[in-house]
């Protein structure tokens, strides 16, 4: 397991002597030298890393309970998770850890608002069970700045947290503390959902693509800078079958059966991948990867990996 970049925060998990503005280079993380590691999640602060026994460790910023521990916060520290959970995938908002389980419960810590107190019910001081699911078995989650996706194994798509910008696409701006399923949805069983730092995109069994909440830079991908408090259709993106997205904190980019890559926002770093600091309103096929076989992305800050 290597490291590097911002570690202001040990958030690479390198260790007390490593924690500085910037580490350049990749560096080998020790800890994993005894453990192998099969997913890790990262915020701007803290790191989650799942193991291959399903047991979840953390390092970085703790401010926000956001490692959902005590103790060492520059070396990867595990969590102690409710009835000694079996994890099958992490994700990391702002100042919050996810992680969900096999028996498809998802598990929150942290606060998903950026307080460090429970009067807006969002401040989960100690790892817990995200609430309002009813019993419902979750396969896929995703995280935002300050919200949260989860999807059903019947397709259907929950939400919880802050909805400023309508990102929970419920029809409304008001916050969520429970889960909630968006109802409009209902018909068009959904494969896949992601988050951006205020945006959420989800994919349709058809491949239909929708997004909702933020849109200042045209991360909606709906030809105008306009938010959405519902999921809308990307009509642009109607010819393609999109199976796989990733959300960055003002961009997105979806990939469609055919292996074509199509991204839109943001692109004030270049992150579009277009040759051009231009915003993009609406989805814009990556021309230098047409030809090449792309089969997941991710998406950060302002980066875009293939």
């Amino acid at each position: 397991m290597l490291g590097w970049g911002i570690n202001v925060h040990g958030q690479l998990g390198l260790g007390p002597s490593a924690v500085t503005s910037f580490i350049p280079t990749p560096q080998r993380i020790p800890f994993f030298n005894d453990y192998i590691c099969i997913q890790v999640a990262c915020s701007l602060t803290h790191s989650v890393f799942l193991l291959d026994d399903g047991s979840v460790y953390t390092a970085g910023n703790n401010e926000y309970s956001q490692l959902g521990r005590e103790g060492r916060t520059t070396i990867p520290e595990k969590v102690i998770l409710p009835q000694q959970a079996n994890v099958v995938q992490v994700a990391c908002g702002q100042h919050f850890s996810l992680c969900l389980t096999s028996n498809g419960k998802i598990i929150i810590w942290g606060s998903l608002s950026g307080k460090v107190t429970n009067d807006d019910g969002f401040f989960y001081e100690k790892p817990e069970y995200l609430g309002g699911f009813n019993e419902k078995r979750m396969i896929q989650i995703a995280a935002g700045y300050t919200h949260c996706l989860g999807l059903t194994d019947d397709g259907t798509v929950y939400a919880a947290g802050v909805n400023a910008h309508g990102q929970l696409g419920l029809g409304h701006n008001h916050d969520c503390v429970r889960a909630t399923p968006i109802g409009c949805l209902r018909g068009s069983p959904i494969i896949f959902i992601a988050c951006g730092a205020h945006h959420s995109l989800i994919i349709s069994k058809s491949g239909t693509v929708f997004t909702c909440g933020l849109n200042s830079s045209g991360q909606l991908g709906l030809g105008d800078t306009d938010s959405r408090i519902w999921p809308s259709n990307v009509k642009s993106l109607q010819q393609q079958k999109a199976t796989y997205a990733s959300c960055g904190e003002k961009h997105s980019v979806v990939i469609t059966l055919e292996g074509g890559v199509f991204s839109f926002g943001s692109s004030s770093h270049g992150q579009l991948g277009h040759n051009s600091t231009s915003d993009e309103l609406l989805p814009r096929k990556i021309s230098e990867l047409m030809g090449s076989e792309v089969s997941q992305i991710a998406c950060g800050r302002y980066v875009l990996t293939d």
